[in-house]
C-alpha cells in the first residue's frame, strides 16, 4: 500500500508543478507587460499629452495640411516652412551666378551671444541645408579656409547680420547687413554694389 499511495502522491506533484510553474509565469509576464506599458507612456508622454513631440509635429502637419497649397508654387509652401530661412537662401541665390564659390557663415554668425536673432531655425547655420538650396554653387566655410581645395577659387562673400565683411578687400555700406557680395570685385562692379546699397 505504502508503494501504491507514493506512486498517488508523485502523480499528483508531477500535475501540480506545471500549474504552478504556469501561474508564476504568467504573474512574471503580467508584471513585465506592465513596466513595459509604463515606460512606453514615459517615452511618448513625457510631460503630459500637450508637450510631447509627437504631439508638435501633429500640430505642425495639422496646420501646414489646413493651408491651401494645391494652388501655390514650391517657392511659397518652402517660404511658409522655413520663413527667413527660405529669404536668406534665395536672396544668395538670386544674386549669384550657378558657378559661384560663396564663402558661408558658420553658426555663431547666424546666432550672434547677446543679439536679436532674425533666424529661428538652427538649420540655416548648416553647410548641407545650404548645398541642398544653393546647388550648384559651391559653398565653403570659414573653418575649411585651410583644407579646402576650393580656398583660392571664392568669388563671393555671404553676409549674415553684418558678419563676413572681414573677409572682404574693400569697405561695404554699414547698412548692408544681409546679402551676398563679390570678394574681388572690379571697379565697376563696386560702383553698382555701392548704388544698389544706396537704393
Amino acid at each position: 500500500m505504502d508503494r501504491k499511495n507514493k506512486k498517488r502522491e508523485e502523480k499528483r506533484t508531477k500535475i501540480n508543478q506545471p500549474k504552478a510553474n504556469y501561474f508564476l509565469w504568467s504573474i512574471k509576464n503580467i508584471f513585465l507587460a506592465g513596466i513595459a506599458a509604463l515606460l512606453i507612456k514615459m517615452v511618448v508622454y513625457p510631460f503630459g499629452e500637450e508637450s510631447t513631440l509627437i504631439h508638435e509635429i501633429y500640430k505642425d502637419m495639422n496646420a501646414i495640411s489646413k493651408l491651401s497649397f494645391k494652388n501655390s508654387s514650391l517657392d511659397e509652401r518652402y517660404f511658409v516652412v522655413l520663413k527667413t530661412t527660405y529669404t536668406y537662401f534665395n536672396l544668395i541665390k538670386n544674386n549669384s551666378p550657378e558657378d559661384a564659390v560663396i564663402l558661408y557663415p558658420e553658426y555663431n554668425a547666424f546666432f550672434p551671444e547677446n543679439e536679436e536673432h532674425v533666424f529661428n531655425n538652427p538649420g540655416i547655420a548648416n553647410k548641407m541645408w545650404a548645398i541642398r538650396f544653393l546647388y550648384p554653387r559651391i559653398i565653403i566655410t570659414p573653418a575649411e579656409l585651410e583644407s579646402s581645395s576650393y580656398k583660392d577659387k571664392i568669388t563671393y562673400v555671404a553676409i549674415v547680420n553684418g558678419r563676413g565683411r572681414e573677409f572682404l578687400s574693400y569697405e561695404l555700406d554699414e547698412g548692408a547687413k544681409f546679402g551676398v557680395v563679390l570678394l574681388n570685385p572690379t571697379e565697376e562692379e563696386l560702383e553698382i554694389m555701392n548704388n544698389k546699397n544706396q537704393e
